[in-house]
């Protein structure tokens, strides 16, 4: 990053407004809404990503939408909102809004300015290593600071072997792997076509919980995954 200091300072601004929305406000807003709301709740609140991304684009940037894009994204959210109740669509009128999904409603929005300005805001000569570096170093030093000025609302941490598993794993999946592939993905694809991907997310971890907690595959899990490929495929293909 250090030969690229240069570039990097050139663009310091809208780098540093990206670092805030994709990592500092982005977690920070699902980490908080997580504490009052349900995960059912908050997995549905995520999945209205793609639909963010594709009004900011329209409404805002003008980047093209298709209106393969258009119906892709609404076959894979019926496929997701299908797998998270479980097939039971009545679950959707007992469910009791509350704070944390405010909080996560902001999340989703932060994630979709994020993907919208990332193609347009980072440098194409910046090496995806060293923006990374750069966001994330910026990204983590305001986290500190809103952990620091108690807006967070958390208690102490008490240190475990579990917590330091837990910190690493987060730290080298989700915060290092998916943001490099992520932020190649938006900037090859456009973030209309990369947003589809993240309805991706329930039935991975579906299929996870298969694998790894022995749980069995139920019809909603075929309905929700048949759904779900289906608005990939649609906006995918070509005219």
């Amino acid at each position: 990053m250090r030969r690229e200091w240069g570039l990097i300072r050139a663009h310091l601004p809208r780098l540093a407004l990206l670092a805030l929305l994709g990592v500092a406000l982005f977690n920070t807003c699902v980490y908080i809404g997580l504490q009052s709301t349900t995960a059912i709740n908050a997995l549905l609140i995520n999945s209205a990503i793609p639909v963010w991304i594709m009004l900011l684009a329209m409404s805002f940037i003008r980047e093209p939408v298709t209106g393969r894009n258009l119906a892709g994204v609404l076959f894979s959210l019926c496929g997701v909102v299908y797998l998270i109740v479980r097939g039971e669509l009545g679950l959707l009128l007992r469910l009791d809004p509350n704070t944390g999904d405010l909080w996560i409603l902001a999340a989703t929005l932060a994630w979709a300015v994020y993907s919208l300005l990332l193609r347009r805001w980072k440098p194409a000569a910046l090496s995806p290593i060293s923006f990374l570096t750069f966001t994330m170093l910026v990204g983590v030093a305001l986290l500190g600071a809103l952990h620091w000025s108690g807006v967070t609302g958390e208690a102490p941490i008490i240190w475990g072997r579990g917590e330091l598993i837990s910190i690493g794993y987060f730290a080298l999946f989700p915060s290092l792997v998916s943001f490099i592939c992520w932020n190649e993905g938006v900037v090859r694809v456009g973030a209309p076509t990369a947003g589809h991907f993240i309805h991706l997310m329930p039935l991975f971890g579906t299929l996870l919980s298969v694998l790894l907690l022995g749980e069995r595959v139920l019809p909603y899990h075929l309905v929700g995954a048949a759904l779900i490929g289906t608005g990939i495929l649609v906006s995918l293909k070509r005219s």
